[in-house]
């Protein structure tokens, strides 16, 4: 099933729940469920990144290698500000994984960082072109770990949760466990079965809820965490080292729907879909956070937004 969350000036004008948390135990979902978001978990990374940026413990021109010198010499041209952009050209972690014969199931960033630090080349020079990658984010979540000294998930906790209230949000490995979390299923011979998601905080791990990512957006407009600060450098798209820009910024992608800009994320797992799109000159976010992996959430959250923005779309 899904939980669906519409806001419109920091309210919500529509939220609901459907379907089962848990089909062995036939827990229903809330919109107070956290879910396994995948990739909407970058946007935090990315967040916690810019307190040691504004401490000025890390600086987006360091080079990678100088927090994780297990990274091979090719590697030795490589910024932050790779990382956050996606141009680092590494491989991505989840292929490699595969090729290695290891079910993404096992993932750790001990097993990921020997996979990557043995990798003889890059797909391109560092910031000379764009490229998705999760490795990028994995190590970026190992960076601010190094240098707090804390796991990112007790970082994310003291730094973001807790000051934004966020009581049903967590990245794996923190000292607090969320009960109530939505299992993510499968469909598979004529039947669901439960997914066990990768356990790694930083390109994902993130379980968080509908009510939970309304706070959070709510601080894009009203920002009480990071100041506006925060906020420009999340949204600020990236660009190569020519000068070419991408739309790719921190953890969020901008971009466009049907004529209106659009920031946002999508997160993807074998047992579960998530999406969040905000429509920042109306003041606008759906958040579509579904359990199971054949959902689009995507297509529903833009179906939906398209509801409340009758008359200010272009084109089908």
């Amino acid at each position: 099933g899904c939980a669906i969350g519409v806001l419109q000036n920091g309210q919500f004008v529509y939220r609901g729940a459907f379907g089962m948390a848990d089909l062995a135990g036939e827990t229903p979902i809330t919109t107070a469920t956290p879910f396994d978001v995948a990739s909407i978990s970058k946007q935090f990374t990315a967040a916690a990144l810019f307190f040691l940026l504004e401490r000025g413990k890390v600086r987006l021109d360091d080079p990678v290698r100088r927090f994780i010198p297990e990274l091979p010499s090719v590697a030795q041209d490589m910024t932050v500000s790779d990382l956050l952009h996606h141009t680092s050209g590494l491989r991505d972690v989840f292929p490699l994984l595969e090729a290695a014969g290891y079910p993404p199931q096992i993932l750790d960033i001990t097993g990921s960082l020997k996979l990557l630090a043995a990798q003889s080349g890059l797909n391109f020079a560092p910031g000379t072109d764009y490229e998705y990658a999760n490795s990028d984010y994995l190590l970026l979540g190992l960076i601010v770990e190094r240098v707090t000294g804390m796991t990112l998930a007790d970082f994310a906790e003291k730094r973001i949760f807790r000051p934004l209230g966020m009581n049903h949000s967590a990245f794996p490995g923190g000292a607090g466990q969320l009960a109530g979390a939505a299992l993510g299923y499968s469909w598979h011979g004529g039947q669901f079965r439960a997914s066990i998601p990768p356990l790694v905080a930083g390109d994902g791990g993130l379980q968080t809820s509908v009510e939970d990512l309304a706070r959070w957006d709510e601080n894009f407009y009203n920002p009480t965490l990071g100041g506006r600060g925060m906020i420009d450098f999340l949204e600020d798209p990236g660009h190569l080292r020519s000068g070419l820009p991408i739309h790719y910024a921190a953890g969020l992608v901008v971009g466009k729907f049907r004529g209106l800009p659009s920031i946002g994320h999508d997160g993807v797992l074998p047992g579960s879909r998530s999406d969040l799109v905000r429509f920042p000159l109306q003041h606008l976010t759906v958040i579509c956070l579904c359990n199971r992996g054949d959902a689009d959430s995507p297509s529903l959250s833009r179906e939906i937004a398209a509801i409340y923005l009758q008359g200010k779309l272009k084109g089908r």
